[in-house]
C-alpha cells in the first residue's frame, strides 16, 4: 500500500503506538495500536466530533498540511506545533460527547 513504518516515532513520542507514513514528501499517515488505548478513544471522540463540524475539519486539514510543509520530516516539531489547535479541539469534542 506504500506506506513506510517510522519506528522512531514509537520509540520518542508514544510507546505501543506503530506509525506508518505514505509518500515522498508524506502525504498520509497512519497510527496501530490496540483499540483499548486511551488515545484510540481519544483520536475516535475526535474524529466523531469533526465529522459534526465540517467547518472546524477544515480548519484542522488546513493546519496539518501547512505544519507538515514547515517540519517536513520532524516528527517533533510537526507534533508540537498541532498541540494548541488539537488540545482545543479534544476539549471541544470532550464536551460535545460528553452531553
Amino acid at each position: 500500500m506504500g506506506y513506510t513504518y517510522v519506528p522512531e516515532y514509537e520509540s520518542s513520542f508514544v510507546p505501543n503506538e506503530l506509525f506508518f507514513r505514505k509518500g515522498q514528501p508524506w502525504t498520509h499517515h497512519v497510527h496501530v495500536m490496540e483499540p483499548t488505548s486511551v488515545r484510540w478513544a481519544l483520536f475516535l471522540a475526535l474524529r466523531d466530533y469533526l465529522r459534526t463540524e465540517p467547518e472546524l475539519a477544515r480548519a484542522y486539514g488546513k493546519i496539518k498540511k501547512a505544519v507538515a510543509l514547515v517540519f517536513g520530516d520532524d516528527i517533533a516539531g510537526y507534533r508540537r506545533a498541532k498541540v494548541p489547535f488539537v488540545e482545543a479541539l479534544n476539549a471541544k469534542a470532550g464536551a460535545k460527547t460528553a452531553r
